[in-house]
């Protein structure tokens, strides 16, 4: 599905219109903005979607006003999608990054606040900082979901990947930034840990200390690059009950250096991306990133997951089909795989604009491991 001529900017629209489904963006305002934008240009870019932010956060402000709980909702939850996508592309250094992920977190916060869902925001002590994530909660003794997203994943929008999919059927769930992601990146530039079991041991112990969560039907959901860190941290970490990936990483130094091999021109033209995809890594150059890779393999490790796990796989992306082989074949726990199809309109990393479909067979294959 084309609406930009630049790739990058193409797939990162048709990941913002997904999010319509679950009010997360209106495809009206998305197809209007993305044709304002003519060329690669990345100031262009930031500027028409923290223009259409302002504007959508300001209409929540007046449905506020009114008392229009409903349409406050909808508005801050586009808004803040929309403040948040203007600074993808956006230099590290730049004074205005942090202030606009304010921004995108406040309208997020303000939108809940318009909801009836019931949420705790928490602060989990780990290490040196502190990680930051949501708590959703329908029935302190029902199944708890905890999602952690990619590279580029910040929280907020984790609530359409899993969150609210998972409250609307009756689950709990948590969604957070780890290590090398969101504002724990942007603000205190923590970066990347391959031993991710610390975090998701760190998280459990504090989510199984409070008193209106009683259940230990714990599933770990990774999404893009956290896939390979939940598989990980389901090796180590036996209080994990069920692992969903979507889509599998087995070994990311030998994935890099095939999709270099087979996108020089993409990654020719995407070079602040991946600079910033560099420091993630707590590394300054090429080499010592490639390097860095080398601790996110789950050789020796995967077979130690004996938890039921779910793999999804997605025919749009043929890379990934050697490390799902790899990923899937080393398991020795129960385990069933799905594969998303283009044809069906779920093509594309975490089926961008098949978030019901893909809800649904995650949901279904969770109840009958939990009821």
């Amino acid at each position: 599905m084309q609406f930009h001529q630049d790739l990058s900017f193409n797939s990162q629209v048709i990941r913002l219109i997904g999010h319509s489904v679950y009010k997360g963006s209106d495809i009206g305002e998305c197809l209007s903005t993305i044709n304002q934008i003519s060329t690669l240009d990345y100031e262009e870019w930031h500027r028409k979607w923290f223009s259409l932010a302002e504007k959508v956060f300001f209409e929540g402000k007046n449905a506020e006003s009114s008392k229009d709980k409903i349409s406050a909702y909808e508005s801050f939850l586009r808004a803040s999608n929309y403040y948040r996508y203007s600074i993808i592309y956006m230099d590290l250094q730049d004074p205005r990054l942090i202030k606009i992920w304010e921004k995108s977190v406040r309208a997020f916060q303000k939108a809940l606040s318009h909801s009836q869902i019931e949420y705790e925001i928490l602060e989990i002590p780990y290490g040196e900082t502190t990680l930051f994530g949501y708590l959703f909660l329908t029935d302190p003794k029902a199944p708890l979901l905890i999602a952690n997203g990619g590279k580029d994943h910040f929280c907020e929008e984790l609530f359409f990947f899993s969150a609210l999919p998972a409250i609307t059927r009756g689950y709990n769930a948590f969604i957070f930034e780890g290590p090398g992601q969101g504002g724990l990146f942007l603000q205190y530039r923590f970066v990347f840990r391959y031993n991710f079991e610390g975090v998701i041991g760190s998280i459990i112990d504090e989510l199984a200390s409070l008193e209106r969560l009683h259940s230990d039907q714990i599933a770990l959901y990774g999404l893009g690059f956290s896939s390979i860190l939940c598989s990980r941290a389901a090796a180590f970490e036996k209080r994990v009950k069920a692992l969903i990936v979507d889509p599998p990483l087995f070994d990311v130094q030998s994935f890099f250096a095939k999709f270099s091999q087979q996108n020089i021109e993409f990654l020719s033209d995407n070079v602040r991306n991946l600079e910033k995809e560099i420091k993630r890594f707590g590394q300054e150059t090429i080499e010592g990133f490639v390097q860095e890779l080398k601790h996110y393999t789950l050789e020796n490790i995967s077979e130690n997951i004996k938890c039921p796990t779910l793999v999804l796989e997605n025919d749009a992306m043929p890379l990934f089909k050697e490390e799902a082989l790899a990923f899937y074949d080393s398991l020795q726990c129960m385990k069933q795989s799905h594969l998303f199809r283009s044809e069906e309109g779920a093509g594309g990393p975490c089926q961008p604009l098949a978030h019901l479909m893909t809800h649904k067979i995650i949901f279904s294959w969770l109840n009958s491991i939990f009821y």
